[in-house]
């Protein structure tokens, strides 16, 4: 999985690096093309520059190589527009990093592919902030 992307010849999205200009212009293409692994060092202002077209092209694979703290610093648009797939490859320590704003922006299809686990892993100070309709949601989800 390479590609040439605006002209740079990618081994891994933070090594070039990858500038912010680049990332921003990325195509869903390009994205598919990157080596799963180049995710494993995505820093966390690359991961905000991401347009919701390139997240949308994120497998499982890449997603579970995003480092912990670069999950954190998603937007709810970028979190709507993961898979469930894709959301069903987020490790404990990526989940535990949500925000309240994150996992509200998280749909019922995406909530049930994150499991009881890792829904058990998110900090009761996170859980205790969502919305009531989104607390009855993760617990259905938990008694499945």
């Amino acid at each position: 999985k390479t590609t040439e992307i605006l002209g740079v010849q990618p081994a891994s999205v933070s090594k070039i690096p990858i500038s912010i200009p680049q990332i921003q212009k990325l195509t869903p293409l390009q994205v598919q093309q990157l080596p799963s692994s180049s995710f494993s060092e995505i820093s966390s202002s690359q991961v905000k520059a991401l347009p919701v077209t390139a997240i949308k092209a994120l497998d499982r694979n890449d997603v579970a190589n995003i480092p912990p703290q670069s999950i954190k610093v998603l937007s709810q648009s970028q979190v709507k527009a993961l898979s469930p797939e894709a959301v069903s490859r987020l490790t404990k320590s990526q989940v535990q990093q949500f925000t309240q704003t994150q996992i509200e922006a998280l749909s019922k299809d995406q909530l049930s592919n994150l499991g009881k686990e890792k829904l058990a892993s998110i900090s009761s100070k996170v859980l205790s902030k969502l919305s009531r309709e989104k607390q009855i949601l993760i617990a259905k989800i938990m008694k499945k």
